[in-house]
């Protein structure tokens, strides 16, 4: 068939034994007739020998490392999960810490809400690998819930969450990768009543900076005001005494729903919790106390609500307390099971 050659005309049979399409006798004459093997023909009859493909060779690269991106289901994380991400740069991690219904699950969604509308307090949202479980805390938020007001979803006790965000500095460029813990107020009150369960508050040993949450709706009601108060010193008592956190962690009280009491600067019983608070902060940490007032869905919406100061605080840089190339949410040395030792191996900051 090579010799009789091919045609370009469609439906030809020339190929195939054939008479021309057009009528020529002399093939030769035919425009659409050619000699030269037919390339599709030639392609279909080429058969691969394995022994002649001829195999680029792949570098040696001991320093390639697997994208975390890659792998990503955006789901919050847990200590193991969050180690690489520590590796790859410089890490700031907040505990946010107080009792049942405090606030501290809406700051997350509000915040999130915040850079998902705009830039916020000068910083532009630059990722996450958390983007489902940001959407996790805050659905209650979303008009699609029906809720008749915004509402954050209580965490569950027996989960220890992190979730993620990387932030840019609109002035100067700087970028920030911010770990924030998504813990249940459960587990506070249970660590002000038993020792053993103080221990197990998880990244409190790796944290720079402690968010303690104090409800100013419950404080001014007399009747639930005297609890909260022994709740919030007994868990700062205990995590000083027992040396839960490191000296260096920069502290936050945060009276959380100002909304709900805009008279509590002039109440006595507040001003007395937190000069005592402060005294114990004054006592074992390098720093002392910032107090804010937090209002994070005020109404009206256009108010103040303190998350724009708190923000700043978070990302503050400090010669004591700056995070370093690779400070582990978990230690290597607690991790029981082989394979999640795996997640402490590799990087060029590995120890």
């Amino acid at each position: 068939m090579s010799d009789i050659g091919h045609c370009s005309n469609p439906g030809c049979e020339i190929a195939s034994g054939g008479n021309c399409l057009e009528g020529f006798k002399n093939l030769d004459e035919c425009p659409h007739h050619s000699t030269d093997a037919d390339p599709d023909v030639e392609i279909s009859q080429k058969t691969l020998d394995p022994n002649q493909v001829e195999i680029e060779s792949i570098p040696d690269r001991t320093d390639i490392r697997l994208s975390t991106d890659i792998l990503s289901s955006g789901n919050s994380l847990d200590g193991i999960d969050a180690n690489p991400l520590t590796r790859e740069r410089n890490s700031t991690l907040v505990v946010l810490a107080g009792m049942v219904d405090s606030g501290k699950t809406t700051v997350l969604a509000e915040l999130f809400d915040r850079f998902r509308k705009a830039p916020f307090a000068g910083y532009s949202f630059a990722g996450s690998q958390t983007l489902m479980g940001f959407e996790q805390v805050c659905h209650l938020s979303k008009a699609v819930s029906q809720a008749s007001a915004a509402g954050t979803k209580r965490t569950n006790i027996s989960e220890d969450k992190l979730l993620h965000m990387d932030l840019l500095e609109e002035e100067g460029g700087h970028r920030h990768r911010l770990l924030m813990s998504d813990l249940s107020g459960e587990k506070f009150e249970d660590a002000t009543k038993s020792s053993e369960d103080l221990r197990r508050l998880p990244f409190m040993e790796r944290a720079d900076h402690f968010v303690l949450f104090v409800d100013a709706e419950v404080l001014k009601d007399p009747r639930t005001r005297q609890t909260l108060a022994n709740q919030a010193l007994v868990l700062m008592r205990a995590c000083t005494e027992n040396k839960t956190l490191s000296p260096a962690t920069l502290v936050t009280i945060a009276l959380s729903k100002v909304d709900q009491w805009k008279s509590y600067a002039d109440d006595v019983f507040y001003v007395n919790l937190m000069s005592s608070l402060q005294e114990r902060v004054d006592s074992y940490f390098d720093h002392p106390a910032n107090l804010i007032s937090l209002a994070s869905r005020p109404e009206p919406p256009q108010e103040q609500s303190g998350l724009d100061t708190m923000l700043r605080l978070w990302l503050k840089a400090s010669p004591q307390c700056a995070p370093v190339i690779h400070r582990p949410i978990v230690e290597r040395s607690t991790v029981s099971r082989q394979i999640d030792q795996f997640a402490f191996v590799g990087g060029p900051h590995s120890e």
